[in-house]
């Protein structure tokens, strides 16, 4: 599949609750593009569903530094908390 159907894929398995199935789906999309800001910002968004959120912040941050701004949202956000 392509990297936007695996990236709608991940999105829609967070949707649905399934944050572990989206993991495994958005992780093989940012080790074969790093630079893939949406991936970073879903990846953190599964990660911290699970409640791993420094794993989820790293991700937040990679996503943030290349232009993601859902993901500066997401890292103040957790910084409130």
């Amino acid at each position: 599949p392509s990297a936007s159907t695996q990236l709608s894929l991940g999105s829609a398995l967070i949707s649905a609750g399934r944050y572990g199935d989206a993991e495994g789906t958005l992780r093989p999309l940012v080790v074969a593009d790093a630079r893939n800001s949406e991936a970073w910002y879903q990846l953190g968004l599964a990660r911290r569903a699970q409640g791993r959120e420094i794993e989820a912040s790293a991700s937040f941050r990679t996503a943030a530094s290349l232009g993601n701004l859902r993901a500066q949202s997401s890292l103040n956000r957790g910084a409130l908390k």
